[in-house]
C-alpha cells in the first residue's frame, strides 16, 4: 500500500529546507541549506515497503489530526510547512506559516522515522 500523494516540506527562509516526497522511484527525503545555494543539497531515496506504509497510515489516522490556522496574526518567522499525504483517502493536507496545532510533532516524529538511513541516521528532520 502506498501513498496516492505524500509531500512534506519545510521551508525555512533563512535556515535548512526539507522535503520528503513520494516518487515513483521511492521516497525522497532531501535537506537543502538554503544560505549555501541550491546544489548543497543532501537526498537519500528510501524504498519503503507495504506493511510499513500501513503501519504509519494507522498511526497517522490515530492522531486525528485537524490543522487549524492558529487564531489572531500568525507568527512570521520564516517558516512555512506543505503537508499533503493521501492513501485512498486524504489523510491531511495543510500549507500554514508556523503551524501550531495538536498532534504536530506526533506527525513530524512518524514522518521523520520514514527517513532514517545511512545519510539521516536520526532521520532528515532530526539529524
Amino acid at each position: 500500500m502506498e501513498p496516492r500523494k505524500f509531500i512534506y516540506r519545510e521551508y525555512g527562509f533563512f535556515g535548512i529546507h526539507y522535503l520528503i516526497e513520494w516518487r515513483k522511484t521511492g521516497l525522497h527525503a532531501q535537506r537543502q541549506y538554503r544560505a549555501s545555494g541550491p546544489d548543497d543539497c543532501d537526498e537519500a531515496v528510501l524504498k519503503i515497503d507495504g506493511p510499513t506504509w500501513s503501519e504509519f497510515k494507522t498511526q497517522v489516522t490515530a492522531l486525528e489530526l485537524d490543522p487549524v490556522e492558529p487564531d489572531g496574526e500568525p507568527v512570521c518567522d520564516g517558516l512555512q510547512v506543505e503537508c499533503h499525504i493521501t492513501f485512498r483517502e486524504r489523510l491531511i493536507k495543510f500549507e500554514q506559516s508556523d503551524p501550531e496545532f495538536e498532534g504536530l510533532d506526533k506527525l513530524q516524529g512518524l514522518i521523520n522515522d520514514l527517513t532514517i538511513c545511512e545519510l539521516f541516521p536520526k532521520g532528515v528532520l532530526l539529524d
